[in-house]
C-alpha cells in the first residue's frame, strides 16, 4: 500500500461522524472514513479539502502530503478501511444508535477483519451523550 496508514477509522458519516473526522484531520491526525453509501466519503473529503485548503494557501514550506487538507482519506468498504488504519486499530462507528440490529450487521461485517488489540467504539446518541464500545480479546 503506497499511502501512509491512518491513526483512526470512522464509519457512518452522520453530521457528528463528519465533525469527528474533520476535527481529527484538522490537527493532522490521519483519518480514514467510510459510509454505507460508498460514494459519500469522496463528497465529504472534497468539502473538507475545499474548506481547509483556503487556510493553507500560505503554507508553501509544508509538503502537500503533510497538510491538514490531506489528512482525511476515503475507503470504499470495511476491508479497505481496516487495511488503511494502523494496528492496533481504533474504529468509530456512527449512525447505529438505537438500532442494535444495524450495529450487529456492522459488527458481523467488521469483526472478522480485526486483530487482537483492535478497538471498535459504537458512538451513542447523536449528541454524543451515550457510547458503547466492543473490544476484541
Amino acid at each position: 500500500m503506497s499511502q501512509r496508514l491512518c491513526t483512526i477509522g470512522i464509519h457512518g458519516l452522520t453530521s457528528i461522524g463528519q465533525q469527528f473526522a474533520a476535527h481529527h484531520a484538522s490537527s493532522k491526525t490521519r483519518v480514514c472514513i467510510s459510509d454505507e453509501d460508498p460514494s459519500f466519503p469522496d463528497l465529504v473529503i472534497g468539502e473538507y479539502r475545499n474548506q481547509t485548503e483556503l487556510d493553507e494557501r500560505d503554507q508553501h514550506d509544508v509538503p502537500l502530503a503533510e497538510r491538514a487538507s490531506r489528512s482525511m482519506i476515503g475507503a470504499s468498504g470495511w476491508k479497505e478501511l481496516v487495511q488503511r488504519v494502523e494496528h492496533p486499530r481504533k474504529i468509530f462507528v456512527f449512525g447505529t444508535y438505537g438500532d442494535d440490529e444495524k450495529f450487529r450487521e456492522v459488527w458481523d461485517s467488521l469483526s472478522s477483519l480485526l486483530q487482537r488489540g483492535d478497538i471498535v467504539v459504537r458512538w451513542g446518541a447523536e449528541d454524543g451523550s451515550d457510547e458503547m464500545g466492543e473490544w476484541l480479546e
